[in-house]
């Protein structure tokens, strides 16, 4: 898929996904919905620099010139989080699993799942932290989707985090290269965060 492709069906798909009000719970619940399975496989696009905003085109074209002028530091951070086993995706769906255990009455269970939720990282990378040139940040923007034992969607929404207003994470290039544990613990809280407004716990 050429870069411009990307760029519709990145708008497109957040257009679709945008203004969803309520989190997965109550939906399941309406449903009778009580045992639920994760899907094995989260569909992602590959890393990219600066989030792309809901619908603002000239948000989106600014990101994709991002891409291009930190694909080198894109590319060395891909290589670092590959070689110390830093998935993102297997975190999004290790972590959603362990925030509907914690937040919720809706039981993971593989066989006896009466529901599904399907994952997709709509987006994910790195960003400037607040107003500073130096200092990274990593962001997600996850979709997802309730449907019951019959495919019927129940419940679909977006969940994110803004880099302007994240706090205690962020690093220059430099420092996540020394340290990937602390790559690693930032990804952790920006996949909770934006799980947090995915599932509405907040």
């Amino acid at each position: 898929m050429n870069k411009t492709k990307c760029l519709f069906a990145l708008l497109i798909s957040a257009v679709l996904l945008a203004g969803c009000a309520t989190g997965p719970i109550e939906p399941a619940k309406k449903a009778g919905v009580k045992t639920v399975k994760i899907e094995p496989r989260v569909d992602s696009e590959a890393m990219r620099f600066g989030q792309v905003q809901q619908g603002t085109l000239t948000a989106a074209l600014t990101a994709l010139t991002l891409d291009a002028l930190k694909s080198k530091q894109l590319t060395e951070m891909t290589a670092l989080m590959h070689d110390n086993g830093i998935d993102i995706p297997q975190m999004v769906r290790e972590r959603f699993a362990v925030a509907l255990k914690n937040n919720s009455d809706l039981q993971v269970d593989e066989a006896k799942a009466e529901g599904t939720f399907i994952l997709r990282l709509q987006q994910h990378g790195f960003d400037d932290l607040g107003f500073s040139l130096t200092k990274k940040v990593p962001f997600v923007v996850l979709a997802a989707e309730l449907q019951d034992g019959t495919g019927k969607r129940l419940w679909r929404g977006m969940g994110n985090n803004v880099a302007m207003r994240s706090k205690d994470v962020g690093a220059t290039w430099s420092e996540y290269r020394a340290d990937p544990a602390l790559l690693k613990r930032d990804w952790e809280t920006q996949i909770d965060a934006a799980l947090g407004v995915l599932l509405r716990l907040k």
